[in-house]
């Protein structure tokens, strides 16, 4: 044959048709088809079928010295034809009419490959169906008979959702399945959701199998749920129902036009169609929200020295879903030594009146609606100078509480922890030079006094002052003491002066005293 493909017409078996023309309520009308299709590389185990429309393939292979491969073609209980081949044709082709063995306009054309089917592995009969007014799409889908949106005021309730499982395509898959998933979408967050049954009853209502209904035809199925807010709370949940199925074309789009679709045998794969209800609970509460107040805090340091001082400053935020009511805020630092301070805003009997512990009444924010913000409320904690324990540690808390709607309670908290250090001190040194250590009568000694504050805070009324022994030297130039109101750390001050001996003989100078305040 060469690279052609011989076309073997000789080979198709049709079974004789009745020359009698049937009775016209027996006739099912076909019209002209507006699309047609092609169905290739379509493989088909041995004793196994397929559906083209209302026709049942079913293919036979037999090896032998010859192989056979068959293709019977039925319409419910009738055969309408039988095409074979064998493994030295390479193509038997012929056409199927719309009533059968009765005739009638061609529906799809059968093309059985020879020497493309094999019997290998129990036995395979390879074929194109082409021209078919019949497409191979298999589509099952879900349409909701329930509405998908139902809405209560009751925080609890059971409902049926119904589904439809409707073929819409051109063929029957093997199987079917008909699972759900479900939850919670928004409000209460201890909000559930149960399946409770399944009508008709079956075992794991969650994921089941059913009969694949035929074209065009379909079958309902009932779920009961029960749905609940667990409260007076507003809930909206979610119940999804889902169909899969099996399917063994796909679509061939870059070779396939508006009038003529060609699809490709690809088994195996599985495609799925899902609806969704949405039950809402509680609908009356829905405005009621969750009001969520958040603090958002500033501080200056947290780690003082007696006498100093911390400022606070914080606004409250409602980030919930809801309006909060009574807003109450408490202030408080434990233990109750230092002080507490409101600065603003003004609130009679509180603003600029110093407390210790705990607040006893606190400020109240009537209504915070959801996204708004309070004014900035600025307070001090203040410590005395005279406090005695050193690295001690004070909680400084703030404690909102607030209401929803319906009078629930919520409340939130901030900490901070204020250490008061030790004191820095001043470290003060002195030294005395004094320069040349040997000197005739009538020289001169020069003597040069040095203050340093090596400490870490200032110090106060410094005073230095030197002596000489007279007996020996006179004062000729400078001054024996100097004063500063403040020396800071760091910081140094000297005193210089000039001494002339007067006699002869041996002196020591005593050591220059300081004097300063802490």
């Amino acid at each position: 044959m060469g690279n052609l493909r011989a076309k073997v017409l000789a080979a198709l078996i049709v079974l004789a048709l009745s020359a009698s023309t049937p009775a016209f309520n027996a006739i099912m009308p076909v019209n002209a088809a507006t699309k047609t299709y092609d169905w290739l590389d379509i493989e088909l185990a041995n004793n196994s079928e397929m559906m083209v429309g209302p026709f049942r393939i079913v293919a036979h292979v037999s090896a032998g010295v010859v192989d056979l491969y068959m293709l019977e073609v039925w319409k419910d209980q009738e055969l309408c034809g039988i095409f074979q081949a064998s493994n030295q044709q390479e193509e038997v082709q012929g056409v199927v009419k719309a009533y059968c063995r009765e005739g009638g306009p061609a529906v799809f054309e059968i093309h059985l490959y020879g020497t493309e089917s094999t019997t290998a592995e129990g036995g395979k009969a390879k074929f194109d169906i082409k021209n078919s007014v019949y497409s191979p799409e298999t589509k099952l889908r879900l349409h909701p008979v329930t509405p998908t949106q139902l809405v209560f005021n009751q925080t609890s309730t059971v409902v049926d959702l119904t589904v439809t499982v409707m073929n819409e395509g051109s063929g029957t898959p093997k199987w079917a399945r008909l699972t759900t998933a479900y939850g919670r979408v928004e409000g209460a967050e201890n909000a559930t959701i149960e399946l409770v049954a399944t009508l008709p009853p079956v075992d794991n209502p969650t994921n089941f199998s059913i009969p694949p209904p035929k074209p065009r035809e379909g079958s309902n199925y009932t779920f009961e749920f029960s749905a609940s807010a667990n409260g007076k709370a507003y809930a909206k949940l979610v119940a999804t129902i889902g169909v899969s199925y099996p399917v063994d074309f796909k679509k061939d789009e870059q070779h396939s036009t508006s009038t003529h679709e060609v699809w490709i045998y690809d088994p195996g794969r599985v495609q799925s169609h899902t609806v969704r209800f949405y039950i809402v609970v509680g609908y009356i509460y829905r405005d009621v929200g969750v009001p969520e107040v958040r603090i958002n805090l500033n501080h200056s340091a947290l780690t003082v020295q007696p006498g100093d001082q911390v400022s606070f400053e914080f606004t409250l935020k409602n980030a919930g879903t809801g309006d909060a009511f009574n807003v109450s805020i408490w202030l408080s630092v434990q233990p109750p030594l230092p002080q507490i301070l409101v600065v603003s805003p003004d609130v009679p009997g509180l603003t600029g009146k110093p407390f210790t512990g705990s607040m006893t009444t606190p400020m109240l924010v009537p209504r915070l609606p959801k996204n708004a913000v309070t004014q900035r409320i600025k307070f001090k904690v203040i410590f005395p100078e005279d406090i005695t324990i050193m690295g001690s540690y004070f909680n400084t808390t703030i404690l909102v509480e607030w209401q929803d709607k319906v009078g629930k309670n919520f409340q939130a908290k901030v900490s901070k922890v204020i250490i008061v250090s030790e004191p820095e001190l001043p470290a003060i040194s002195i030294s005395k030079q004094a320069s040349p250590s040997e000197v005739s009568v009538n020289g001169t000694v020069n003597v040069i006094v040095k203050v340093v504050n090596e400490g870490g805070a200032p110090a106060t009324d410094v005073t230095v002052s030197d002596t000489f022994p007279e007996e020996y030297f006179e004062l000729v130039q400078g001054k024996t003491s100097a004063s500063a109101s403040s020396l800071g750390p760091g910081k140094s001050m000297t005193l210089s002066y000039k001494l002339r001996a007067k006699k002869e003989g041996s002196a020591t100078l005593p050591a220059a005293e300081v004097q300063y305040k802490e």
